[in-house]
């Protein structure tokens, strides 16, 4: 992983130099190996490196050949065949990079290259045959680009680089704080938090005319929808299971390709404990692993990690984290995420990513996607009874039968989620915003009805769900200058569980089946047989009532600030005063908005 930065503006050489510069210093931390710029009339490049493949210099960027200049940030894991492939047409390489076979498969396939990759990338090529920019980014957004296109277009890694080096800094976008304080949303649409700067969307490339930069064209070169219509559905659920497992095996053997090593942080779940054990397999070095551990707390899951590295013998690193620790870290977390956090475990899952990069890793593998594309939530048995009663009503009974087995049912919370899926919105409740959200320019975000099992993925892939957490990921590590990879999220596994039929995926109440037994010769038993799902969870709650006080003086702030209304400011103390535990994430959203507007002033 990378920073890049670039411009495509009438403006004077001084100018673009100076703002790059400036945005080079903003992303210093996403690249601590080197530094670099190129750029003509009209336009910019700025790079970062962190040294993955091929630390030499010759892997410098930006990099030129083929008369192109190329900025990337990512990793194209199959790389290795591509170059195979253009050496036999000719081509010749300098470098070991992956960089290097991008600009050599521009030049020989231009834009189509694109699909060829198989990889997580965000970049930029200035084809000086055509005067004229391309950006790219991957099929998940899996790495990020921003970008605006007030005089000219401005795009980044991270959105404060493209707003520090703009003609006039943008305000903040109040709807996108609106759905953040009162839904918690983020990332689930591609305006950002600073007006004006967007996500530049996934699967797509656009051409900028460097004379006409105001002339951009955006186009796609994926569809999720078509390519999961080709793929070819087996007869019988092993041999599904057998190809998933293969297609899985094959993600992590090339994911773990590095001339720097590989870690992992494990969680004890079913998907990154299934990484930790196919990689045991593969590689004659055992990985370490590195936790968050919650001993004495109900979010512990040491019994379940210990599991893990003592069946393939993996030298474990655990991090208890404690209220003071989250405090220390809070405030530098949240400058680098760029947003407010809307739970505590982003800001401890960036001092676990400070001790990965202090132990001296620098290539991660986690088990973000899994749950997406494997129907690993609780909100994926609605869909499924959705299509039993259409198509397999006799289903009903033993996918209910399942679920009572296998969860604890909490009553008042299933009552609230049927409600409100087949009432379509949740009960009326008082308008908890001040008058600073009454002026709103975006229209209001209405999510994707999850229609069934498959579109429910595809909503989490695209909408509220996958985007923020793959945000999370890259901020955290790239603050410490660490490269994070995502097993689960090769296209090739990703369309191809998404076409399975849904019955396949929650077999008799069980969620993630096809990928739980796919994996299930790498996992101890006492992960096999896990059915709760903790996520990344930290006891939130309970240190939230040992520090009331500042939660409720951020309510208070916000309430003088017309952030809150007066019935907003009475909820936050009455949610405290009362312990309703299951609502203090809206008071924490109120304090750590708080903590960020002040931090744009």
């Amino acid at each position: 992983m990378c920073g890049i930065y670039g411009q495509v503006a009438d403006l004077p050489r001084e100018r673009l130099t100076a703002n790059a510069d400036r945005a080079l210093e903003l992303l210093a931390h996403r690249g601590p190996d080197g530094d670099g710029k190129e750029g003509g009339r009209g336009w910019i490049f700025g790079h970062r490196r962190l040294a993955i493949f091929d630390t030499s210099d010759l892997g410098r960027q930006p990099m030129v050949g083929w008369n192109r200049t190329l900025i990337f940030n990512g990793a194209i894991y199959n790389f290795q065949s591509l170059r195979d492939e253009l050496e036999k047409l000719g081509y010749r390489f300098r470098s070991r990079t992956d960089s290097e076979v991008i600009l050599a498969a521009y030049d020989r396939w231009g834009t189509d290259c694109f699909g060829r990759f198989n990889g997580m990338w965000a970049l930029a090529i200035y084809d000086d045959l055509r005067r004229e920019v391309i950006l790219s980014r991957d099929r998940f957004g899996i790495k990020p680009l921003y970008f605006s296109e007030s005089r000219g277009v401005t795009f980044a890694s991270e959105p404060r680089a493209v707003v520090e080096t703009l003609t006039e800094r943008p305000a903040l976008e109040r709807r996108i704080g609106e759905e953040f304080l009162f839904k918690g949303w983020q990332d689930h649409r591609p305006e950002t938090i600073f007006g004006g700067v967007r996500q530049f969307p996934p699967g797509h490339f656009a051409m900028v005319p460097v004379d006409a930069p105001e002339m951009v064209q955006i186009e796609a070169f994926y569809d999720l929808a078509e390519a999961t219509a080709r793929v070819s559905v087996p007869n019988s659920l092993p041999e599904a299971i057998d190809e998933v497992r293969h297609l899985f095996e094959r993600s992590v053997h090339l994911q773990t390709q590095s001339d720097v090593g590989r870690c992992i942080t494990l969680s004890g779940g079913i998907d990154s404990s299934s990484i930790a054990g196919v990689m045991s397999t593969q590689r004659d070095a055992r990985p370490a692993t590195f936790s968050a551990l919650f001993p004495g707390t109900p979010f512990d899951e040491t019994p379940y990690v210990e599991s893990v590295n003592r069946l393939h013998g993996l030298p474990g690193n655990s991090f208890k984290p404690l209220y003071h620790d989250f405090i220390a870290d809070f405030e530098r977390c949240q400058w680098h995420q760029g947003q407010p956090l809307a739970s505590m475990a982003v800001a401890i899952h960036y001092s676990l990513m400070r001790r990965i990069h202090e132990s001296g890793e620098k290539v991660i593998l986690n088990g973000q996607g899994a749950d997406e594309i494997g129907a690993g939530y609780d909100k994926f048995y609605l869909p499924l009874l959705r299509e039993h009663w259409v198509h397999r009503p006799w289903r009903i009974g033993q996918t209910l039968w399942g679920y009572g087995r296998h969860h604890r049912l909490n009553h008042r919370g299933a009552v609230f989620r049927l409600w409100t899926t087949v009432a379509g919105t949740g009960a009326r409740r008082p308008n908890y915003a001040g008058t600073y959200f009454d002026r709103l320019e975006l229209p209001r975000f209405d999510r994707s009805a999850d229609a069934d099992v498959r579109t429910t993925s595809v909503n989490l892939l695209r909408e509220v769900g996958l985007p923020v957490l793959l945000r999370h990921e890259d901020r955290n590590t790239m603050a410490f200058g660490l490269e994070s990879r995502v097993a689960f999220l090769d296209h090739r596994l990703v369309e191809y569980l998404l076409a399975l039929p849904a019955d396949w995926k929650i077999q008799a109440g069980v969620r993630k089946y096809v990928l739980r037994e796919a994996c299930r010769n790498v996992l101890p038993a006492k992960v096999y047989n896990r059915h709760d799902k903790l996520g990344f969870a930290t006891p939130e709650q309970s240190w939230m009532e040992g520090d009331v006080q500042p939660y409720l003086r951020a309510a208070d702030d916000a309430y003088r600030q017309e952030y809150l209304s007066e019935a907003g400011r009475d909820r936050c103390h009455l949610i405290m005063k009362q312990r309703r535990r299951g609502e203090y994430k809206f008071v924490f959203r109120c304090w750590s908005w708080m903590q960020f507007v002040a931090g744009q002033r």
